[in-house]
């Protein structure tokens, strides 16, 4: 048990923290103490459901340890522990040959979720890096009532937006409008500017981008 905990930046470093508390072990049998210590991000009072429109994206991640307590000194840990972003990136733009012919004026979706999980799904609880990137997928289900608009990324026919996990059986669609006229992509493989295969489930701490080349 934590109590009293304060997090702040060790000096000299960007991405390095300690935190100030008071640990209650009961039995220690030595200074040692294995444990698991677990990470949230960008969480508002450690929440584990989070709005699309955050302003910061939800991380979280796990480490498998073993800690050397020896009362009134600073315990070093000697490993990172890594995050996995609890949403997915969606870029969509024009292929540099042909931006200076065509316009991308908009770029929309169609389905998505509202919410997400900052936890991921797991089965057996190992280091955030050793898990399998499409086994954690943990979705919240709720749908959205209305499309969503894509961010534009200053000066460049390129669009993006981040997104809380989803199910894609129920298929999303992305919505793009290139000189006034509409066109749709799926969320899929293409090959020769043809959708391929299965619908991609949005997954956390994934990226999906679609290049316009013709």
């Amino acid at each position: 048990e934590v109590t009293d905990t304060e997090a702040r930046k060790v000096p000299g470093s960007e991405c390095e923290y300690s935190f100030n508390g008071q640990f209650t072990i009961e039995n220690l049998a030595s200074e040692t103490l294995s444990c698991q210590l677990m990470v949230y991000a960008n969480c508002i009072d450690n929440d584990v459901v989070f709005n699309h429109d955050v302003q910061y994206i939800p991380m979280w991640g796990v480490k498998q340890t073993t800690l050397f307590m020896e009362k009134g000194e600073l315990t070093q840990l000697e490993e990172p522990i890594y995050l996995l972003r609890s949403m997915a990136k969606v870029e969509v733009k024009l292929a540099d040959d042909i931006a200076d012919d065509f316009e991308l004026t908009s770029v929309l979706v169609d389905k998505y979720n509202t919410t997400g999980y900052v936890l991921p799904s797991y089965q057996t609880l190992v280091d955030t890096e050793n898990m399998d990137s499409e086994l954690v997928f943990n979705p919240n289900a709720s749908l959205a009532e209305e499309p969503l608009l894509f961010a534009k990324v200053e000066n460049e026919d390129a669009f993006y937006v981040y997104l809380p996990e989803y199910d894609n059986a129920n298929p999303a669609t992305l919505s793009v409008v290139i000189d006034g006229k509409p066109y749709s992509i799926e969320f899929k493989n293409y090959v020769d500017g043809k959708a391929t295969g299965e619908n991609y489930n949005i997954v956390r701490n994934h990226i999906y981008q679609y290049t316009i080349t013709s």
